[in-house]
């Protein structure tokens, strides 16, 4: 028999269209010699929706539509489909393992564990993102998607640590509601199943204002109590659901610096916030399965990069650079990896629909390092359209500069400083004391900028506020406030998952 010498081809793409000199990969070629029972059969790949392995191929899903039978093989494969949406409905993107379990797996089907991608009418730019539907009883994946625009959308399923096989089966069924009520939602099966009875968690009793927080009397801390597993759980914001696992290593960090506040034991402006607002998963690519935990407050994100290390490290929880992110327009997807975004055209201070306050993107401009200025005190006032005139303000002594950070090439004024390296109460071990407050660096991150006088509307009053912008954090110092709230963070948890998800965080 004469043997035919055939050549193949193979294209390797980055799904998310990051790139990067850093970045590499291993490609390997595998010959079998098939007998009566081979191990793998690539035939057995191909469902009836291959090919769609890349967004240019995604296949068409309807609304209330269910594709029965997608095949999560071979190993690495990424199903994408694309479907029309309408602004203003909500859909609800979700898969289902379970028909294809056998009897004896709880449900469960071996092997499966998807990941599910929702992406722009781009194909790039990243939505939303779920491995588990939270409080759920299988490895079903859902996202739940309100679209502030008509147009066609990208999702993409892969399995966790891109497992794969001729076995591994999933539906994925897209549901449209065009007025959001119980009888268009998922069925009770899918969704996650009511805490348990026996669990009690009292909510806080009041919401946080937008950026001044003095008026609020001091509140209740979030009672922790253990689920009939055993874990521990806390309270979202006002009438939001029970956070489920939330890693403990979370509450930890929140309860250092907060718990003295909600307690009535300290005086002092929220750190991150009265509770937790949403806890998700988001993509990372150094992660093992491609996302990492993540924890949003009102005040900033917490984050676990690296869950294999050791847990009692100040580096175990981190905090999101989540303003540098919003003003180069760029979301961060992993250790060097970005997606881009437009920058943020939400103001940094104050009402979130003051049109005259300077938005992030505005600060894109003035990133570039100045000389040290010790001794010099703030008097430009920053405008919306990113000018500096002089400010009105009486010259104060609590702003001259008294740190000057050699990284980044900014001064920090005394009024932040003295905030940023101040001791007070902190709850340690089950106990409150008094000692060192925060690292400043690994809680605010470096100054991407200088402080700049602004004119802004708080709570619909017009104020003049000090604003300095950190990698991770903005500060503010309104010196017609109460002493123990004049030097506060921003909202930047609530402005970053806005200008994110294109939403408020629940």
């Amino acid at each position: 028999m004469r043997r035919l010498t055939v050549f193949f081809y193979v294209r390797v793409r980055d799904t998310l269209g990051i790139g990067g000199s850093d970045l590499s990969y291993t490609i390997i070629v595998r010959g079998e010699s098939y007998g009566p029972f081979p191990p793998f059969v690539s035939s057995l790949c191909n469902d009836i929706y291959e090919q769609d392995g890349l967004p240019e191929l995604a296949r068409q899903i309807n609304q209330n539509e269910t594709q029965r039978g997608r095949l999560l093989c071979p190993s690495g494969d990424a199903d994408w489909v694309k479907f029309f949406a309408l602004a203003g409905y909500t859909y609800y993107l979700y898969t289902n393992t379970r028909p294809y379990a056998p009897p004896d797996a709880n449900g469960i089907l071996p092997g499966a564990d998807t990941l599910l991608f929702l992406f722009g009418r781009d194909a790039i730019t990243l939505i939303d993102s779920n491995n588990n539907i939270e409080g759920g009883a299988t490895l079903d994946s859902l996202v739940r998607f309100t679209p502030a625009a008509d147009g066609i959308y990208y999702a993409q399923v892969k399995n966790v640590g891109d497992i794969g096989g001729m076995f591994i089966r999933y539906d994925l069924t897209l549901k449209a509601c065009p007025v959001e009520q119980p009888a268009c939602a998922p069925p009770p099966d899918i969704l996650p199943a009511p805490p348990p009875a026996a669990v009690e968690v009292i909510p806080l009793a009041q919401d946080v204002a937008p950026l001044i927080e003095a008026h609020l009397a001091p509140q209740a801390a979030p009672e922790l109590v253990a689920d009939a597993g055993g874990e521990m759980i806390v309270a979202l914001a006002g009438a939001q659901p029970i956070a489920r696992q939330i890693d403990p290593a979370f509450t930890g960090a929140w309860q250092r610096l907060d718990l003295p506040v909600a307690a009535g034991r300290a005086q002092r402006a929220w750190v991150w916030g009265p509770a937790p607002r949403l806890a998700r998963s988001e993509p990372y690519v150094q992660s093992e399965t491609g996302l990492r935990q993540v924890l949003y407050f009102d005040k900033g994100r917490m984050e676990i990069n690296n869950p294999r290390q050791v847990r009692t490290m100040p580096s175990f929880v981190t905090a999101g650079l989540l303003v540098a992110e919003m003003v180069m327009g760029r979301v961060q997807v992993g250790d060097n990896e970005y997606v881009p975004h437009q920058p943020a055209m939400l103001p940094v201070a104050g009402d979130l629909d003051d049109a005259r306050a300077p938005a992030y993107a505005v600060f894109a401009g003035l990133l570039s390092p100045v000389a040290e200025r010790a001794g010099v005190p703030v008097t430009e006032m920053l405008l919306a359209d990113g000018s500096v005139q002089s400010s009105s303000q009486p010259v104060r002594p609590e702003t001259r500069m008294v740190r000057f950070v050699a990284e980044t090439g900014h001064n920090i004024p005394r009024v932040f400083w003295d905030y940023l390296t101040a001791p007070g109460i902190v709850y340690d071990n089950g106990v409150y004391r008094t000692g060192r407050m925060m690292d400043w660096v690994a809680l605010v991150g470096y100054p991407i900028s200088e402080a700049y006088w602004v004119r802004t509307r708080v709570g619909g009053v017009e104020r003049d506020v000090l604003v300095q912008l950190f990698e991770r954090r903005v500060l503010t110092y309104t010196p017609d406030e109460q002493s123990a709230w004049r030097v506060q963070m921003g909202n930047v948890g609530q402005h970053y998952y806005l200008w994110r998800y294109g939403g408020p965080l629940p």
